[in-house]
């Protein structure tokens, strides 16, 4: 899916959290095939329209589906209620600053990878048993990983470890080595 896509995705969700009326958010997303063009639209009467294909389309409808809602908040796509998660365990990082949850998958047919998130966002596929949500927005580069990123992934290894088979602690530190961030 083009990048463009992805940020107004990013940016839209966004702006639904931050401004939701009692925690509740409603987005509508249609796809029209004459003009090649996926409009979404959220409870704000916020409106992003974007050039797309209906593959896109079908993408973006897996992003909603993959999104970690907040607690507390009422969250739909087209009238589906995407639920809270509880997350499995949480922990900080960065001097107690960064609060990060490991967060189960949903069992849905859209979450059958594990992602790093971003505020909620999924953001990056990584090879590990649970998704991780960093509830901050965290800079990324693939080329060299922040050292908030390194933390993370370290941490949640640590926090895992009594619950990971040999296997799954191998693989997850082999991810790390490698660098752990490939394009999305």
């Amino acid at each position: 899916m083009e990048k463009n896509i992805m940020k107004l995705f990013g940016s839209l969700i966004g702006l639904s959290w931050d401004i939701a009326k009692n925690n509740t958010c409603d987005i509508e997303m249609t796809y029209s095939e004459m003009d090649n063009e996926i409009k979404v639209s959220n409870s704000q009467n916020n409106v992003v329209t974007a050039m797309g294909t209906k593959e896109d389309y079908a993408i973006l409808w897996k992003m909603f589906n993959r999104l970690l809602v907040p607690h507390g908040m009422k969250f739909t796509v087209n009238g589906k209620v995407i639920s809270y998660r509880k997350p499995y365990k949480s922990f900080t990082v960065n001097d107690g600053k960064t609060n990060v949850d490991m967060v189960p998958h949903s069992g849905n047919e859209y979450d059958e990878k594990s992602y790093l998130y971003e505020k909620g966002i999924p953001i990056q596929i990584i090879d590990f048993p649970w998704n991780i949500n960093i509830h901050e927005s965290i800079p990324i580069d693939n080329a060299h990983p922040s050292t908030v990123i390194i933390d993370v992934f370290s941490k949640a290894l640590d926090t895992a470890l009594p619950d990971l088979t040999v296997n799954q602690t191998l693989k997850f530190l082999s991810f790390i080595e490698k660098g752990g961030l490939d394009e999305l």
